[in-house]
């Protein structure tokens, strides 16, 4: 099943269960437009627990602050930007890369699932799938992977649209002071064992 965003504005929508919705606060980062870099808000994050590839669980270090793995959550993002080194030697099957992108095998499913607090939640194989790249290796056609690197300010990890493809979030704040905390709410949508189930049957049209 293909997953995609549905967006409501200053609302939550009537067919999802608010039990299943589970909220973090956002934290604040490191803000270097001002004197003594200040912690402020600034980006909609979360704390990622733990971080698991087919199975594998993939060590998560945090560099901005102490004891924290930030997560920024990024609509715009087309891929997950998260320890990409680790994530690609857990792939199933042969991968290739072009120096930038990673390319794996199209039939192949891969698993990731991010844990936020004590909530799992994993993205549908066919959403770690670009649509419509693909490059030939030894006369074998290899679909480009929706995994890349991230290096610079505001996060750890960039946690993009094959994410929020499997989640349905809530971004919610009071006013424009930000009083009390923003935060984010979560609910998985996506059932990984039926999606298992299906990536056989359409993996190829990710590719139209």
């Amino acid at each position: 099943m293909l997953n995609y965003p549905i967006a409501n504005i200053g609302g939550i929508d009537s067919s999802v269960s608010a039990e299943s919705i589970h909220y973090v606060d956002t934290i604040n980062v490191t803000n270097y437009n001002y004197e003594g870099q200040p912690l402020t808000r600034q980006f909609w994050n979360a704390n990622v627990t733990s971080l698991r590839f087919n199975g594998q669980d993939i060590p998560l270090f945090g560099s901005l602050q102490e004891g924290l793995v930030i997560g920024l959550l990024d609509t715009g993002a087309s891929d997950v930007m998260c320890r990409p080194g680790a994530v690609v030697a857990a792939i199933n099957g042969t991968k290739h890369s072009n120096g930038h992108d990673i390319f794996i095998e199209c039939d192949k499913p891969q698993i990731m699932e991010f844990q936020i607090e004590e909530n799992w939640y994993p993205i549908n194989p066919i959403d770690l799938i670009t649509p419509g790249m693909t490059a030939d290796y030894n006369g074998t056609t290899f679909c480009r992977a929706s995994i890349g690197s991230w290096s610079r300010t505001g996060g750890d990890c960039i946690i993009g649209l094959p994410f929020f493809r499997n989640v349905y979030t809530v971004f919610d704040y009071v006013n424009s002071d930000f009083q009390p905390q923003p935060r984010v709410g979560l609910a998985s949508t996506t059932n990984i064992e039926e999606a298992l189930k299906e990536f056989s049957s359409k993996w190829k049209t990710r590719m139209l």
